[in-house]
């Protein structure tokens, strides 16, 4: 196993994650104790993955090539490495107390499945590009509050459990439908490059900004959508400020290819429509 120092590690997610108390959440009343994260690969020459705010855990890893290590964080974003005898499939097992932040970091292997069912203390999961996952069950994993999944094979992806949510990230996939009812606290939403045809926001009043670019939406239905957001209360337009407020912090963007949208809902609601 090579240890890696880095510097930065999905920065993207920690705009939004705050630092995760030692604490662990679980719908299931859970608050703590063993987790298990497993990651099956195909044509790997070697696995990589990288795990924040572990200073202190204790993590047992199966490389799934007849190979276990204890790994003893000591440091903070670190990629941990392991190089494999020969490009093959492997099966490989991660077994520790209280793993909030886990992130695939794609480089030499191919992803086929992840299963985080039993790791329900997750607070922050990144499985972007792995390219061939087909599904994902996050269901079990109610603290979650960062998910990024973008550019796989997914057609479906259900967060309704995950109701501590604030950044969804599912870009360059093939999902037909999103329900993002239940995920009260979202404030960033990136789902473009999709198949959907509709989506309905009306319960995610702290959401700050919406990329839904490339679906499948008419202009009817991105009226619809854009009835379903909340107002940005607080400024008027033309007041001082106004245009910093809405296009920085509430912005949505669109397909080009629906033109025909109402800019007076946009506009009603104080928010900023780009292209």
């Amino acid at each position: 196993m090579k240890k890696l120092a880095v510097k930065t590690v999905v920065a993207i997610a920690a705009l939004v994650v705050a630092a995760a108390s030692t604490s662990c959440g679980g719908g299931s009343g859970s608050s703590g104790g063993k987790g298990q994260i497993t990651v099956k690969i195909e044509n790997a020459y070697r696995f990589e993955f990288v795990m924040q705010e572990s200073i202190g855990k204790v993590v047992v890893v199966d490389w799934g090539d007849g190979t276990r290590e204890t790994l003893d964080f000591s440091e903070d974003n670190v990629i941990f490495s392991h190089k494999y005898s020969s490009p093959s499939a492997y099966t490989v097992t991660l077994t520790g107390e209280n793993i909030t932040h886990f992130h695939l970091w794609k480089n030499g292997f191919e992803v086929i499945s992840l299963d985080v069912r039993k790791c329900t203390t997750l607070k922050s999961l990144d499985c972007s590009y792995a390219h061939r996952i087909t599904s994902l069950d996050v269901s079990k994993c109610t603290a979650l509050e960062s998910l990024i999944c973008s550019g796989n094979q997914l057609t479906s992806l259900d967060v309704s459990k995950n109701t501590a949510l604030k950044f969804l990230y599912c870009p360059n996939n093939q999902l037909t439908s999103l329900d993002v009812s239940k995920c009260t606290a979202l404030e960033y939403l990136t789902c473009s490059e999709n198949q959907l045809t509709s989506l309905d926001l009306s319960n995610n009043t702290a959401l700050e900004k919406v990329d839904l670019h490339s679906n499948k939406f008419t202009g009817a239905e991105l009226n619809k959508l854009l009835e379903t957001l909340h107002a940005n209360e607080g400024k008027k337009p033309g007041n001082r400020g106004y245009k910093s407020i809405t296009t920085h912090t509430h912005r949505i963007t669109g397909s080009s290819n629906s033109s025909n949208y109402n800019r007076d809902i946009v506009k009603g609601k104080k928010w900023v429509f780009t292209h």
